[in-house]
């Protein structure tokens, strides 16, 4: 231990100069001193100086309702905290008390807590929780209680001192104390040391949280750090009052939109994730705000600390992240074995040598070296802060997973150490540690369960210590941990956990965007598919020179039962076939059905046949357990001198007979058996959707023996266009037990997706692209409802065409075999019998407009197929949907002349509104009429579209208007009201739309909210879709805002997110159309910028405008989510003046909002002067009046008011005052 001089040892009770305490404060203090003593008083003798001390901390905050506010809401805390708990818990509830009260402390400059800290802080509080609370107190106590809660253990001020300590362990060092060693250099060690002597000391998170570790329940000290940085504040403001900030570093705070926060307040995108560390690169910041802190540097051998980092997540590439953003200067070899750990060991030195030159240019600082691995460093703290010695030796249990770095050799039973007896190993007859090398679903389950009910410390896809046997890993994969070791050139199990017996080395690749999928070299490739990692095959040799003494494992199966099981287990068939393509360029991906089947029986077998004839001639143990034998139990029983009564379970013995007497079985961990019940559970499900499965597989079976006959020849292909009555046509048939195929393929006789196997429409573009009969091996079926469908596509590959060519650049399209391929059909299927269903053309292209994504889909496809044909022919609006109906009407027609050209084929044409349709169905193919009518469910949202196929002529355009005009059933439920509609509400959101739409709802109005297509829920997720979707489409295509949104009377949330999926790399949506990948995320106000297309549209329409007091909305919207900036950067986008720089930060930044609440406000009032078609209907939502003031406008009943927005009870806080939230101001 080294110690540079400074300012003297310092006594810990000498406050320093800059601290808010000394000066005026302090007068102000002892002015109000007999008020805290009398009202102290009155308390218990217990308690009364601990009020005493509250309501001095209360009298000095210099705004007058907070500090009335304070007082009140000290001691009611105080004592309803006492009440409530044990007096075991009094202690606790002391401390809660003095938590609460220290969020009343000043800022530096003596003034009361910045609004803008105040504002980010308490969105990271248990609001909710505590409002429920405070609903049940009295009125005097709520009020008193919500101001105080709105800074309740929220730590504003610079970090804690002697005299703000008063109740804890005091230092014989100066306050505060900064640990300046890196991360995994000993920091939970010194947290703890402190911890266990009652110092008030942090570790990793902020803001009051006295935890070690994430998750933090508020927030990490780096992003507290970070956000005062960017504001010009110092840096432990408002981040809690603690004694000694144990580590101040951590990961930089990254959102998807705005990217990755610098200390200059700045963002960045597509920088890469970095770990901060001021006590590094901003030490010189840390002296100006603190230049008489002391600093405390643990110390490590540099060659163990880069050995830890390197094994802890991803802080080495972190580190390395945030050194690259300093330095443009280095640089990752192409070749990077052994760089890593040379860098980090490189850095490490730098940074102690940087500390020391900086104290002993710095004199003001105390400073204290401990080395952790010095026998003495317990005395070195002792003596430097005048604390006990036995403190020392609670270091990070987290830690412990460091030893796990040391790679677990095979050792005999009689060498097994005492260290791994005590982690759990257990003496077997073979040699430790145990590796199986089976594939994955051969009985990895089994064996992991039988293991771990012998209480060995077993891995089964997890890595770093962690023993559950499925997803989510807490630390990382087994596979990402070899996958990882082989690139940094060390052994491949090295690190990767402490396991006694290894179940399962596979997995998934990792992927990570913008890079690509981690490769054996380490490199990464972006247009590689997703792979199975599988080093037990294609990296024996080497898995086994590096654990020649360990005992193999090799557990098989039935190839076919094991086959059978891959292909039903999600994506995993795809992923093998991907790593052995990877492994091998001569392999071609495998058709469906049988012969992928069979190449997945090949490889298992080889495999198996692989692994045993490597060690025929190797002196390793290799056993191999057949875990479909009812005897695999006795053979691993005698294999390794363990239990037979552990096979079979999940993971708990249940027999005892074979258990010799006086043995004492180890006690099982309870929390793993709830992690077994969990598996095991998931294993019954997946189980049951087998079985399911198989009972689906042998009823289509046994339709395919027990067929039944129809009139005209098989097989019966629909040739109408989706959404024209396919569902309808298939319900029909299944109905009347013809095997008949809708959209799935295989076998499957479902009608919608997602299908368990594969797409008909992707079947048949995999045959026509091997010059097969479209249908082959699709599925056995008598009748082909629908044969169209999304073309597939492929990660790196792109979207799948007939010629079995890929592309990367072609949009999502729907392929249309009935429109294209006519005479592929007819080559293959010369005496098909082909069903056209039929609409009206204008009611289809109506349909297919508000299908989801269909209408683009299907406009792509005809334009791949012309190239003469460009978007701006196709158009928006009404010329979109003539084209629609144009290509339906011509469709129809090519499908007569083709039939007139071809009579082989049978036509049978069917209109599905025609009431005979039924009749028709029955007479074409000798069934019963009675199945007709079981219609597509998911076409109901047409109906409105159907109702008037009788008012229709060839072409003719429907609007919104006519269709309205057509009786509905739901138009007698329909409750009249007295002023014009639609009722659209051009409040901005968090202004009272809810309580709006609850008041309506209540009266039994048609009302929507934030949802659209006829949802009637008030909040996402949305069944069908948004509101500011639909309006978006409709604006990009020319239709009336509203139109086909959902037949509502009142419209009480138009506003919404832009949509947008990047995922899909699906751009932002705009007016015009037109999307945008790069625009960052924002919130769609067409009740703002787009007023003068909703008077258009609707010139008589009423508006509902709810106020609110301008700074209130703005309070709510800067803790409602992200929207406070998705509103900020619709803005931008409209107003290229404005800049972030201009709307700023905190105060700044809330009076930006309450300033274009204001603003829309007075514009709303000026429209509507202009456009008196309009009765506009004002309501303050806070009035007590309001309810009276809406049941007379709309001649509705005023008790269905207040039935508000349970989420904007948040909100309450900042509804305390209808007046304006202003600056501090001193008290009178």
């Amino acid at each position: 231990m080294q110690r540079f001089a400074g300012n003297g040892s310092g006594s810990g009770k000498k406050l320093p100069s800059s601290h808010p305490s000394n000066g005026s404060t302090i007068n102000q203090q002892h002015q109000h001193q007999h008020h805290a003593s009398s009202i102290s008083s009155k308390g218990q003798a217990r308690s009364h100086g601990l009020i005493q001390r509250m309501i001095q901390k209360c009298l000095a905050i210099r705004l007058r309702t907070l500090m009335l506010a304070c007082v009140v809401g000290s001691i009611v805390l105080f004592y309803s905290n006492s009440s409530r708990r044990s007096n075991s818990r009094k202690h606790s509830s002391t401390q809660d008390a003095m938590d609460y009260l220290n969020s009343f402390m000043h800022d530096g400059s003596g003034g009361v807590p910045s609004k803008d800290a105040f504002l980010r802080q308490q969105s990271r509080t248990g609001r909710k929780e505590k409002q429920q609370r405070n609903v049940k107190q009295s009125t005097a106590s709520a009020a008193a209680n919500t101001v105080a809660r709105r800074f309740a253990h929220q730590d504003f001020g610079q970090a804690m001192t002697d005299s703000d300590s008063s109740s804890l362990v005091q230092l014989s060092q100066k306050l505060p104390v900064i640990v300046l060693g890196f991360p995994k250099s000993g920091t939970t060690s010194i947290w703890s040391y402190f911890n266990c002597s009652n110092v008030r000391a942090q570790h990793f998170c902020a803001y009051g949280d006295l935890q070690d570790a994430p998750p933090c329940s508020k927030a990490t000290m780096a992003e507290c750090v970070l956000y005062n940085m960017a504001e010009g504040r110092r840096m432990f403001d408002g981040c809690g009052n603690y004694q000694v900030y144990a580590q101040i570093d951590g990961e930089r705070p990254k959102s998807r939109g705005w990217g990755t926060l610098y200390e200059n307040g700045t963002r960045i995108k597509d920088v890469a994730f970095g770990h901060f560390l001021p006590q590094h690169f901003n030490l010189e910041v840390i002296h100006n705000d603190y230049p008489e802190a002391t600093f405390i540097l643990p110390l490590r051998d540099p060659a163990d600390w880069a050995k830890s980092v390197m094994h802890w997540f991803q802080m080495k590439r972190w580190i390395l992240n945030e050194y690259m953003a300093h330095d443009s200067s280095i640089t990752i070899p192409a070749k990077r074995a052994g760089f890593l750990d040379a860098f980090l060991q490189r850095v490490y030195v730098e940074h102690t040598q940087v500390v020391r030159d900086f104290v002993a240019t710095h004199p003001s600082h105390a400073y204290i070296e401990v080395n952790l691995t010095d026998p003495n460093a317990g005395s070195v703290m002792s003596k430097s802060f005048g604390l006990s010695d036995k403190c020392w030796g609670h270091h990070n249990k987290k830690e412990s997973h460091d030893k796990l770095v040391r790679f677990p050799k095979a050792k005999a039973v009689d060498t097994i150490s005492a260290e791994q007896q005590a982690n759990g190993w257990k003496p077997i007859k073979l040699a430790s540690p145990i590796i199986s090398l089976g594939y994955p679903r051969s009985g990895l389950a089994d064996l992991w369960a039988y293991f771990t009910c012998e209480g060995m410390p077993t891995q089964r896809r997890c890595a770093y210590g962690d023993v559950s046997d499925a997803s989510p890993c807490d630390k990382g994969t087994m596979s990402e941990c070899i996958l990882n070791n082989m690139a940094d050139e060390r052994p491949m199990l090295e690190g990767c956990g402490d396991y006694q017996v290894f179940v399962q080395i596979d997995g998934e690749r990792p992927k990570q965007p913008g890079l690509g999928m981690l490769m054996n070299d380490g490199s990464h490739r972006k247009d590689a598919a997703f792979g199975h990692f599988l080093p037990q095959h294609h990296l024996l040799e080497r898995l086994h020179q590096e654990n020649a003494n360990a005992t193999f494992l090799l557990p098989v199966k039935d190839a076919e039962e094991w086959a059978l099981s891959v292909l039903g287990f999600f994506s995993m068939k795809r992923w093998i076939i991907n790593e052995y393509m990877l492994h091998d360029s001569s392999i071609q991906f495998p058709d469906y059905g049988k012969p992928r089947k069979d190449f997945l029986m090949k490889i298992y077998q080889e495999h198996n046949d692989y692994v045993q004839h490597f060690f025929k001639d190797k002196e390793s143990t290799l056993i191999v357990v057949n875990t479909s034998d009812p005897n695999a139990g006795k053979v691993l029983a005698s294999s390794f001198n363990l239990h037979s009564s552990c096979w079979g379970t999940n993971g708990t013995r249940t027999e005892e007979e074979d258990v010799p007497k006086k043995t004492k079985l180890k006690k099982l961990d309870l929390s793993k058996v709830g992690e077994l019940a969990i598996a095991k559970a998931v294993e019954r499900e997946m189980k049951a959707a087998e079985r399911k499965r198989q009972k689906e597989d042998e009823l289509a079976a046994e339709r395919m023996v027990h067929r039944t006959k129809l009139s005209l020849p098989e097989p019966v292909i629909v040739v109408g266009f989706p959404k024209s009555g396919t569902t309808s046509i298939w319900n029909y048939f299944n109905c009347s037990d013809v095997v008949a195929q809708h959209y799935c393929a295989y076998g499957e006789i479902n009608d919608a997706p997602p299908c368990q196997r594969g797409t008909m429409a992707s079947c048949i573009i995999n045959n026509m692209g091997q010059n097969k009969p479209l249908f082959d091996k699709c599925g056995d079926y008598q009748v082909y409802a629908q044969i169209d469908g999304e073309r597939p596509k492929q990660p790196g590959l792109g979207m799948r065409f007939e010629n079995d060519t890929w592309s990367l650049a072609a949009p999502f399209s729907h392929f249309l075999p009935q429109v294209f391929n006519l005479d592929d059909i007819h080559r293959h299927y010369p005496d098909a019998t082909f069903v056209l269903p039929l609409r009206e053309p204008m009611v289809w292209a109506y349909s297919v407009m508000h299908w989801f994504m269909m209408k683009r889909w299907i406009i792509n496809e005809y334009m791949s197929k012309n190239s003469s044909l460009e978007f701006d022919m196709i158009g928006y609006g009404d010329q979109r949907r003539a084209f629609l109906a144009k290509v339906y009407d011509d469709h129809s027609r090519n499908v007569r002349e083709f039939v007139k050209k071809h009579p082989s084929h049978k036509l049978v044409e069917v209109n599905i509104t025609d009431p005979n349709a039924s009749k028709i169905m029955s007479y074409a193919f000798g069934l019963s009429e009675t199945c007709w009518g079981h219609k597509n469910k998911k076409e109901e949202h047409a109906k409105i579209a159907d109702r008037v196929v009788g008012a229709l002529s060839q072409g003719k355009f429907i609007d919104a208007e006519s269709i309205e005009d057509v009786p509905a059933p739901v138009a007698e439920f329909k409750k009249k009201l007295p002023l014009s509609l639609p009722v659209i509400v051009v409040g901005y959101p968090k202004s009272g739309t809810t309580s709006i739409y609850n008041f309506f709802t209540c009266s039994d109005v048609v009302t929507q909210h934030y949802c659209a297509y006829g949802d009637t829920s008030d909040a996402p997720p949305c069944e069908k879709g948004t509101m500011a979707e639909c309006i978006l489409m409709n604006m990009a295509e020319g239709n009336k805002m509203l139109e086909g949104c959902g037949d509502y009377q009142v419209f009480a949330q138009i506003d919404g997110e832009r949509p947008r999926d990047k995922r899909k790399r699906i751009g932002m949506l705009f007016e015009n159309g037109t999307r945008s990948l790069d625009a960052p995320y924002a919130h769609f106000l067409p009740q703002h910028f787009s007023l003068d297309k909703i008077h258009s549209d609707y010139p008589d329409a009423t508006f509902v405008l709810p106020l609110r007091e301008p700074q209130v909305w703005a309070y709510s919207v800067m803790h409602w989510f992200m929207m406070k900036r998705w509103l900020m950067n619709e803005y931008m986008a409209k107003n290229s003046s404005i800049t972030l720089a201009d709307i700023g930060y905190g105060d700044e930044r809330r009076d930006f909002f309450a300033k274009i609440y204001q603003e829309h406000t007075d514009m709303i009032r000026a429209f509507v002067k202009n456009h008196p078609s309009h009765h506009l209907v004002e309501i303050n939502i806070t009035d007590p009046l309001a309810g009276t003031i809406m049941a007379d406008a709309f001649d509705l009943d005023a008790s269905c008011w207040a039935h508000h927005n349970k989420k904007e009870e948040h909100d309450k806080i900042a509804n305390i005052t209808n007046s304006k939230l202003t600056q501090p101001k001193e008290i009178q």
